[in-house]
Formats: C-alpha cells, sequence, structure tokens
C-alpha cells in the first residue's frame, strides 16, 4: 500500500470543520493534493478554495460548496462530516499533523516519480530529458513544501543590529562592490540571492560591462565568479579581460600586433589574472538543469562561490518545453531566481531589449522594453474580489487589489495579490471578438490563453477558442470561439503584474502579465554615441537602474572606451 495516514488526515478536516479559522494557519503548508483518500481530499478542497478565493469559511458555506459542485454524497454526505467532526478536539497540535500527512505525500511522490524515472530509462527518451525531469520533478517537491514560519521581529532586530555595529562595514557596501560607485551608491552592492538582469540593446557594451565588473569585483575581494557565455567563446571572453587588465586594444591581442612595451603589460596582467578564481564555460545552449547541477558542483569544490554571471538570457534552454518563447523565459527567470536563493549569491543575467527601443525618437530603454508582454487599454475592466469590475487605468502602484487569475496546480479560478502597475504610454492596439459578446482590446505581443496554450494575439487563427469567465457570478472558466481580430488605433496602454502564476482576467478573458518580476534589479545601458556619433556624449554610457526591488533607482555615468571595452568611474 502507498504510505498515508488515516488518522492525521482525519483529524486535520474534522478539526477545520469545528474551527474553520485553523485553515488560516495551515493553508500555506498543506495543499489538497497532499491527501490520500478522495473524501478527505475533496472537503478540504473545498474549504482550501473558498479561502484562497476571500469567500466566508464556516460550516455551513463549507456544504453548500460541496453541494453545488455535487461532491457532498461522493465524501459520505451529511453524516460523514458529523463524524469528522466527532473525531477531532480543537486543541490539537495541528501543525505535527500537517507534517505527517506531507510527508507521506512525498513519499507517495517519489515513488510515482521513481516509477515514471524506470519506465522512462527503458524508453527512447534522450537521456538530457530524463535528468531534466527528474530533477524539475525533486525541485516541484521541494519547493511545493518547503516552508518556514514567521521570525519575530525581535529576533531580526537583533541580528540587524549586530550587522550594523560590525566595524568592518564602516565605509563599506553591505553587499558584494561593483567596483563602480555610482552603482554601487544605489544598491549597496549586489545582494546574496538577489536575481540581477543588465539590458541592453546589441551593442551597447552589455557583456563588456558585465566582465568589467566581474574584473573589478576579484581584483579587490578574490571571490570565485562562474560565468556562463552562451554567445562568446572562451577565448574571446579571455581575450576581453586581457584587454581590461592591460589596457591593450583587443583587436591588437587577437592580431599579434604587440609592441615591445605592451609585451610588459601583457605579461603582468597574465600573471594577475592567473590568480583570479574566475571559472568560464562557453557551452553553446546551455539549460536551466545544467546551469544550475554545475553551479552547484562548483560551490561544492569552492565551499564559497560569490557571483554567477550568464550571457545571455534569451540564449538559455528551458528544460520544458512551453507553448510560447515568452513562457519558457519567465520560467527561466524564476528558476534562476530560485537558484540565486537556493546558493545564497547574485545571479546577473544579460538580456536583450525588445526593438521597440529602435522605433522611438527618444533611444533611452524603459522597463517594459524588458518585458515580453502586451498591455490593455484603459477602458479594459479587471475582475476583482467581491466580483467587482475596475478598469485597469484606475489601478495604480501603491493600493494593492485582489483579482481573479487561473491557478494552474488545480486549474481552477482564485483571488492573487495585484503586485505592479505599469503605464506604458501609446501603443497600436487590436480589437478581439469573442462569442457571447465578449470583446478586449490589447497589443499584438499580448498572450491570451487558447486550448493551444498562450498565444499571442497575432499568433491567433479565427479558429481558436480562447479561455474566459463562464458568467460574472462564477468562478469557473471556459473556451469560446474567437470571432474576429482586426487592427484598431493607438491607445493608451496599462498592464498588471500577478504572482505567483503570472495571469489576469479582463473583460472576462484570461491574459498573461510580464515576465521581470522574478527580477529584484534591472540595469539597463545606453550610449547616446552610438545613435549620435556627433553627440557630445561620445565615450560616455549612462547605467540605468530601472527596478530595484530593495532600494532607490536612478542613473549614473561611467566612461567606456571601446578600444579596450572598459568602463570607468568618472572622478
Amino acid at each position: 500500500m502507498p504510505p498515508y495516514n488515516l488518522l492525521a488526515e482525519e483529524i486535520i478536516v474534522g478539526g477545520i470543520l469545528l474551527d474553520p479559522k485553523i485553515i488560516v494557519n495551515i493553508a500555506h503548508k498543506l495543499k489538497p493534493e497532499a491527501f490520500y483518500f478522495l473524501p478527505h481530499k475533496l472537503i478540504y478542497e473545498a474549504i482550501f478554495n473558498l479561502y484562497m478565493s476571500g469567500h466566508p469559511v464556516d460550516l455551513l458555506s463549507i456544504i453548500y460548496s460541496l453541494r453545488s459542485q455535487e461532491i457532498l454524497v461522493k465524501v459520505g454526505g451529511i453524516e460523514k462530516i458529523l463524524y469528522f467532526m466527532d473525531q477531532t478536539f480543537t486543541n490539537l497540535h495541528f501543525d505535527d499533523y500537517v507534517a505527517l500527512i506531507v510527508d507521506k505525500y512525498i513519499r507517495r511522490s517519489l515513488i510515482q516519480y521513481g516509477s515514471n524515472l524506470i519506465n522512462s530509462s527503458y524508453s527512447i527518451v534522450p537521456i538530457d530529458t530524463i535528468i531534466s525531469t527528474v530533477e524539475k520533478d525533486m525541485a516541484d517537491i521541494t519547493q511545493s513544501y518547503h516552508y518556514q514560519d514567521l521570525y519575530s521581529m525581535s529576533k531580526l532586530l537583533k541580528t540587524t543590529l549586530s550587522n550594523i555595529s560590525n566595524p568592518s562595514l564602516i565605509n563599506q557596501v553591505a553587499g558584494i562592490p561593483s567596483g563602480f560607485y555610482g552603482l554601487d551608491a544605489i544598491t549597496q552592492g549586489f545582494q546574496n540571492s538577489d536575481l540581477i538582469i543588465i539590458a541592453g540593446r546589441p551593442s551597447m557594451g552589455k557583456t563588456a560591462f558585465c566582465l568589467n565588473i566581474a574584473y573589478n569585483i576579484t581584483n579587490a575581494i578574490h571571490i570565485p565568479i562562474a560565468i556562463f557565455s552562451l554567445e562568446m567563446t572562451k577565448q574571446q571572453l579571455i581575450y576581453r579581460l586581457l584587454s581590461i587588465s592591460s589596457l591593450i586594444p583587443s583587436n591588437r591581442l587577437q592580431s599579434g600586433r604587440i609592441n615591445y612595451d605592451d609585451w610588459s603589460k601583457l605579461y603582468d596582467s597574465i600573471s594577475s589574472l592567473s590568480r583570479f578564481k574566475v571559472y568560464l564555460d562557453d557551452t553553446p545552449n546551455l539549460s536551466t538543469t545544467t546551469i544550475r547541477t554545475k553551479t552547484k558542483k562548483l560551490n561544492q569544490q569552492e565551499k564559497n562561490l560569490g557571483l554567477i554571471i550568464i550571457d545571455y538570457l534569451q540564449l538559455i534552454q528551458s528544460s520544458i518545453g512551453e507553448d510560447s518563447r515568452s513562457q519558457e523565459l519567465s520560467i527561466i527567470t524564476r528558476s534562476l531566481k530560485s537558484l540565486a536563493r537556493e546558493l545564497n549569491l547574485p545571479v546577473i543575467v544579460l538580456s536583450q531589449l525588445s526593438r521597440n527601443v529602435e522605433v522611438r525618437n527618444n533611444k533611452k530603454p524603459l522597463l517594459s522594453d524588458l518585458r515580453e508582454s502586451g498591455c490593455l487599454t484603459g477602458n479594459t475592466l479587471i475582475n476583482c474580489i467581491k466580483n467587482e469590475l475596475i478598469a485597469i487605468k484606475q489601478f495604480n502602484r501603491y493600493l494593492h487589489r485582489y483579482i481573479l487569475n487561473l491557478n494552474f496546480s488545480s486549474f481552477k479560478l482564485i483571488y492573487s495579490d495585484q503586485l505592479k502597475f505599469m503605464y506604458h504610454g501609446f501603443k497600436y492596439v487590436y480589437f478581439l471578438s469573442i462569442a457571447r459578446n465578449k470583446i478586449i482590446n490589447l497589443t499584438a505581443n499580448h498572450k491570451v490563453l487558447t486550448k493551444r496554450g498562450w498565444i499571442r494575439i497575432d499568433n491567433l487563427y479565427i479558429i481558436d477558442q480562447i479561455a474566459t469567465l463562464s458568467c460574472p457570478d462564477d468562478i469557473n472558466f471556459n473556451f469560446v470561439p474567437l470571432v474576429s481580430i482586426n487592427l484598431f488605433s493607438k491607445q493608451l496602454t496599462y498592464d498588471l503584474g500577478v504572482k505567483p502564476f503570472k495571469n489576469f482576467l479582463a473583460n472576462t478573458v484570461i491574459v498573461h502579465n510580464s515576465i521581470e518580476q522574478d527580477a529584484d534589479l534591472v540595469c539597463m545601458l545606453y550610449r547616446e554615441d552610438y545613435y549620435n556619433p556627433q553627440t557630445e556624449y561620445a565615450n560616455i554610457a549612462e547605467i540605468i537602474v530601472a527596478k530595484h526591488r530593495n532600494g532607490p533607482t536612478g542613473s549614473f555615468e561611467l566612461i567606456f572606451d571601446p578600444y579596450t571595452t572598459t568602463f570607468k568611474n568618472i572622478e
């Protein structure tokens, strides 16, 4: 028989039926799928969904929910409900019973994954796919049930005071210093567990900027750094680092045009760089799984790996196939953020910006240029808690609302907190007409949920069926036919950010939202002389800190030498 604990399941279900407030303390630890017996699972799932959707949780609402879903008989009727209530007391230590249920669920999952692994190993499935699937399965288990209780403020304040009073922090930044005064002044250095995105259009100097950061860090504090280059070879990176260190133009190094004075500089640079603990990997088409495996191995080898740099995001392959590249990139950034937290170090990822920059008069990049999602017009109605319909233009970044979105674990509609509100300016939008008199205006690159998965508007077919809310008073959805798509006009546009499932309902249609949410810090590079060679700002690079989850944003300037690809502080 598979592992289970009948008594623990009965006590938890009965305890909540007696005292529904218990669900508040255990909902984040215990998911419905953890129950082995179907009646227990169905009852707990009804309670869990009521709580997550913001509805009152009491005995009558639970029974009504079971009856409306036509599963009251399946769980054993009112008699079974009363039986569960007789099996428990409200003063028990429910956390212990939750732990027992979770323990048995994880054991059952491991048995299932082990069986799948055996079957896959006998098949013709590529070995990389099998390994990626195993690692994903293990990550799903640990992430789903790796929780920690809240810490008291008094305990945290003691630790914080100890850090503040540490004499070694005087006149230093709290994190890993980049070597660039302007950046460190804004960020206080790169913080452990942060995902940092360095973004820019081609030829802005993203790779050079990150190599300068790596050189500055390892030259100053000698921590080990791992660099994954999916675009440039190891030899090209070595030439770049030699040029940064020796100040000899990289084209002269590669062509061998070295004069007598340069040889001394070159030998000194080689001697210096050879002492650096910088590890290079130029494997093309790396997956997040492979990056995770290699960095964890290196971390065990070095004990104190300090920083990971990946060049660049759009070339990373996801270990799991997705319906759209945008959704795939979202999974990749989430995986890299998870890696940063697991190893407790900063992860820097380079990223291309969208071509929207090139069509604007002002070429300075915006945070919206990083996102793969599109935008909605201001009058689009967002489905909020208590059946409220609020136009997206009435949202703001300070007042958060609970909005309806699709939970991909249970495939049910739930309410989640709105974490972001973005204004994107004027953009061309399309007019979508959907069956049952549903309409929505959104940009070409915004995605909607269809039977084919998440599909951009400009990739929809007239035969597609779109996921929409069944009716205003319900929280179920179904797929209805697309009637027409037409280019509409230029409109003011907006977008929302929602976690964890990154979608929401707009005009009752399930739409996707942006991918940059996983990043803690987003820096963008801009060089005016790239677009205007006659500018007075020649060889000046502006670094724009467009997003900083834990502090201020801002910008600063550096001197850029295109011949040696070096960035220097402006004294």
